[in-house]
């Protein structure tokens, strides 16, 4: 690998034989490096702020999921600061988030209290344009509600809507995912219900290791937004992150391989302990 400046580290685009490789791998995974979580935020945003612009450029709306964690909240905070800020066209973008915690919008745990308060009310957004989960609701209605709040958004731009056999499926443009250390991504955690479910665009997912009910987009949504990218930090991550991209496919054990096995290109930004175990 090439330091590179600003604190990155480019491993490029990894092309993959699909046909020789293990079936979890994408045809193209451009993974890039950052030497440190702060790096990475930036990176993450410089990223983003480019595919953004890039969607704007050719329609009307651009419609964006986001997950939680420390190091998209820095990336949000870059974001609303003076060097970001005016560069994204709020006016296009509708914002949502791929999961939530069933505590109410003012609780620390909250994704959408995490998303406000790293941006601190510095975007200027119609209410439509920021969609957030009940999580305050029991676990059901909360469900509910986000499907029936993401269908009724994306009824009014039909054209990001995909037909299947047994669902209507929003199909967004760009979804930023993490990753546990135990593989799971937004809150499809290893072998519970909510990783089996390809006919509904929100469950509420019951994750017994926490004892708790999450709700989040399903698989079949995230597998056919238009792009998706990981935001992955952290030494706790590198074996893992090893496993779900050159182990076996074993997408119960490990649901991000869920995403991974579904996609024609991926892109990966992550701190250089994420990226430690693999190979370059």
């Amino acid at each position: 690998m090439i330091e590179l400046s600003g604190g990155q580290v480019n491993m490029g685009n990894h092309e993959h034989d699909t046909t020789k490789q293990q079936s979890n791998i994408p045809h193209k995974i451009d993974i890039r490096v950052f030497s440190d979580n702060e790096r990475l935020a930036r990176g993450a945003c410089d990223y983003l702020l480019e595919r953004v612009l890039s969607y704007a450029r050719q329609q009307e709306v651009v419609h964006i999921a986001f997950s939680g964690g420390s190091t998209p909240k820095v990336m949000f905070e870059y974001m609303v600061s003076d060097l970001y800020i005016t560069r994204f066209p709020w006016k296009q973008l509708y914002l949502y988030f791929v999961d939530e915690r069933m505590v109410p919008p003012n609780h620390p745990d909250s994704n959408y209290h995490m998303f406000q308060e790293a941006t601190q009310g510095k975007i200027p957004l119609a209410p439509e344009q920021l969609i957030r989960i009940n999580g305050e609701l029991v676990p059901s209605k909360s469900a509910e509600l986000y499907q029936t709040a993401i269908q009724n958004s994306f009824h009014i731009h039909s054209s990001h809507l995909l037909s299947l056999d047994e669902v209507t499926i929003p199909v967004f443009d760009i979804i930023q995912l993490g990753m546990g250390d135990d593989g799971h991504t937004a809150s499809l955690f290893p072998y519970t219900e909510g990783i089996k479910v390809q006919d509904e665009i929100v469950i509420a997912n019951y994750v017994p290791k926490f004892d708790k009910w999450r709700v989040t987009l399903t698989a079949a949504v995230i597998q056919h937004a238009k792009e998706v990218f990981f935001l992955i930090a952290g030494s706790g991550k590198a074996q893992v992150l090893k496993e779900v991209l050159e182990g076996d496919f074993q997408p119960e054990r490990y649901p991000t391989q869920l995403i991974t096995s579904a996609r024609e290109q991926l892109t990966f930004l992550l701190d250089k302990d994420a990226a430690r175990k693999i190979e370059g």
